[in-house]
């Protein structure tokens, strides 16, 4: 019996096959009227998208994913670029380098973990010390806790100046 401590200790799977499942994991289905409506609302200026799957779009930006997933068998877009989100230091200086106008998070695993809606604007927020012209994010309905009980998704939208597009909130910053 052999006990497997890590991935490399087994020749069961391939790191790079697990890797791409991690990152296909890590984005949520994203409808076609969602980024067409994300393309609309685009400041002019430079574009960053943040960990939100760059092989899926065809935005002229630059895609920043997660340095885990550097060594994928995706095809991922020409201008994208791996950090270590939990390096603040790194990720602020490479945001600062970007200079961009908008800053993007489409259906990212990253930044929808069932939170509470005032939890994810909060957390949008943060990204304003880059002085972006504008900040989006796109969650799926199901992705937000809120008490669908009491209060309808429009409601939540109108009180988060959301926009609802298809099944997904559509939040500025």
């Amino acid at each position: 019996m052999k006990i497997i401590e890590k991935y490399s200790d087994g020749n069961f799977v391939d790191n790079a096959d697990v890797r791409k499942q991690r990152h296909l994991a890590s984005v949520y289905n994203i409808s076609a009227t969602v980024i067409k409506f994300v393309q609309s609302k685009l400041q002019p200026g430079k574009t960053v998208i943040l960990f939100s799957g760059s092989w899926r779009f065809d935005f002229d930006a630059t895609y920043l994913e997660a340095n885990v997933f550097k060594d994928t068998t995706m095809t991922l877009h020409k201008n994208t670029y791996f950090v270590e989100p939990n390096n603040t230091k790194l990720f602020d200086k490479v945001m600062h380098d970007i200079n961009a106008e908008n800053i993007l998070i489409l259906h990212s695993g990253f930044f929808c973990n069932y939170q509470h809606i005032h939890t994810i604007v909060e957390q949008l927020k943060s990204y304003q010390r880059f002085c972006p012209k504008q900040i989006m994010l796109s969650i799926p309905q199901e992705r937000v806790n809120f008490n669908r009980l009491k209060y309808s998704a429009n409601d939540i939208a109108q009180q988060y100046q959301a926009q609802l597009v298809d099944n997904c909130f559509i939040i500025p910053a």
